[in-house]
């Protein structure tokens, strides 16, 4: 199986439970494993409580989650053995979206948030008895509301992240048939915990094993869960570098992105206020500076490697930031000082090994400045999206408003070529552009949830997603020193964020 066939596995997973939704009920699996369920404790729940109604309750959670771990793993066994790696990876996307249920939570949750929004509470309340497992109808709109968003954070765990962690678990430990095995397991402890874990009279005893099932293959998950979406921010960001510095031309990728970014933030404008007329010369100097990005970062990687020239940007712009602000007056604690120092080390190695390797100094130079460039519109955005009253609408705006310079730049300068180069990387420009938004748009809903600082600091993982990119799509070669200072960089980065 291909690194890209991993990376694409649990995507096409959510892709498909997106576009299709949950299988009837008469076919859908989960159906088959409640069954399983009623059978088995049909077998085992016999006699009075106590210790050995307990470990029957263990023995029926043992004969469900077993069987349907192995009758998830063999149509992707057979697939691989029969008809190749396609086949089974296909059927493997299936499975792991047969577990997922993001779709059917998302419409149970539009079915509250509908006769909430009419005015008809009773409705509501009927449809969030459907989520909940407490009585509704004491309930007034605002307990309703918060019931049903209580209920949806405890499925985005229970029905989502935890069903792809072990799918991911799976993956890395056994491959497309792990990945199938590890989801349904979870998702048949999902079932057992749903219909034996109550511990009410009925289940004190024989649903203890269920109830503490379900939380020992949730605990991790529900843990990672902030950090892992912060990561996947990330990695979204380094995704969408990796595409400007793998195309023939830097400048015309830098521009597709930037209509990507804009036309998906185009879609979002209209559910949102307008910034703040206070906001508006800062949202000019944002795109400023965003032009002379783009221009800058197609320059850097015309000249360096990924690896290299995207560490040393994303790297080096907190420590710019960081010294701005200490001239506009802020504070700089111990530990950012120790982040600035760390990331000059890295930056100093860096930049020895390219010179080394027979490369000119100026390089690096250039992405010295395209650096200085992002802690400008950093500082832009940030007193911007203070100033506007929406910090999301501002930087939709920003996004939107981007596609106009760069474009009338570009069409400028290259005019019909640009259309053409267009017409052949589209698909692929507007990816990257959509990869940017998603980047922004994830790390600042994540800032709703979690300390700045923390989010911040995970953003600058990206770094390490940028190297393992270059070395699978790009073909970079990696050196111990470049990883070192790689490593230097991102810890430094960290450090000034968290100080």
């Amino acid at each position: 199986m291909s690194a890209l066939s991993a990376f694409l596995l649990l995507p096409a997973a959510l892709l498909l439970d997106r576009l299709l939704g949950e299988p009837p009920a008469r076919i859908h699996p989960v159906c088959g494993m409640g069954a399983l369920a009623a059978a088995a404790e049909r077998l085992f729940r016999r006699g009075p409580d106590g210790a050995r109604m307990t470990l029957a309750g263990l023995a029926a959670c043992l004969a469900v989650v077993l069987p349907v771990g192995l009758l998830a793993a063999l149509p992707v066994r057979l697939a691989e053995e029969m008809l190749g790696g396609a086949a089974a990876w296909s059927v493997c996307v299936v499975v792991v979206s047969l577990c997922l249920a993001p779709r059917c939570l998302d419409e149970h949750a539009r079915r509250v948030a509908l006769p909430l929004e009419q005015g008809d509470l009773e409705a509501a309340r009927r449809a969030v008895s459907m989520l909940v497992g407490r009585d509704p109808q004491q309930l007034d709109a605002h307990g309703v509301a918060r019931a049903c968003v209580e209920s949806v954070g405890e499925n985005l765990t229970d029905g989502i992240l935890s069903t792809l962690f072990w799918a991911a678990t799976g993956l890395l430990l056994a491959g497309l048939p792990g990945a199938a095995a590890l989801a349904a397991c979870h998702r048949a402890a999902n079932v057992l915990d749903a219909m034996w874990g109550k511990l009410n009279e009925s289940y004190r005893c024989f649903g203890t094993a269920a109830a503490r099932l379900d939380d020992v293959l949730n605990w991790c998950p529900a843990r990672l869960a902030l950090p892992c979406i912060v990561l996947a921010a990330a990695l979204l960001h380094a995704t969408w570098n990796s595409i400007v510095k793998g195309g023939s031309n830097k400048l015309f990728e830098s521009s597709m992105n930037a209509l990507g970014g804009g036309l998906g933030a185009l879609a979002i404008l209209p559910f949102l206020p307008a910034p703040a007329p206070e906001s508006w010369g800062l949202l000019a100097l944002s795109c400023c500076f965003h032009l002379t990005y783009y221009i800058c970062i197609s320059q850097a990687y015309d000249k360096v490697d990924l690896s290299m020239g995207y560490t040393i940007m994303r790297g080096c712009a907190p420590m710019i930031t960081a010294l701005a602000l200490l001239l506009l007056g802020n504070h700089i604690s111990l530990t950012g000082w120790g982040g600035v120092l760390l990331l000059c080390l890295g930056i100093l190695t860096l930049t020895l090994e390219h010179v080394h390797k027979g490369a000119r100094a100026a390089d690096i130079l250039i992405c010295l400045r395209t650096s200085l460039v992002i802690a400008g519109y950093t500082l832009a955005d940030g007193y911007g999206a203070r100033a506007s009253g929406n910090g999301v609408s501002y930087t939709c705006w920003i996004f939107f408003l981007n596609i106009f310079p760069i474009h009338a730049y570009v069409l400028w300068r290259h005019g019909g070529t640009y259309i053409s180069y267009l017409r052949k990387r589209a698909a692929t420009g507007l990816f990257g552009g959509l990869c940017g938004l998603g980047s922004y748009g994830i790390a600042l809903w994540a800032m709703t949830l979690a300390p700045i600082a923390l989010v911040a600091a995970l953003r600058e993982t990206s770094v390490i997603f940028g190297m393992l990119l270059a070395v699978i799509f790009l073909h970079e070669r990696l050196s111990r020193s470049r990883i070192m200072a790689i490593l230097i960089v991102m810890g430094g980065a960290m450090l000034i964020r968290l100080g």
